[in-house]
């Protein structure tokens, strides 16, 4: 299974959660970082995304 994953040991995996099941997946950091900076923006920005949606 390691190798099918391609996973080197001691690379760290992620849980993710599907509506049916779970899943292991390689940890991918770049994607985490985009993700938190994503998250950063929309909860600095969370007053005029709402104005926006209004329109």
């Amino acid at each position: 299974t390691r190798i099918r994953m391609g996973l080197e040991v001691g690379q760290d995996l992620t849980l993710v959660e599907l509506a049916d099941g779970v899943k292991l997946v390689k940890r991918n950091l770049k994607l985490e970082r985009q993700m938190q900076l994503a998250r950063e923006v929309l909860r600095e920005q969370a007053d005029a995304l709402q104005e926006l949606a209004r329109r």
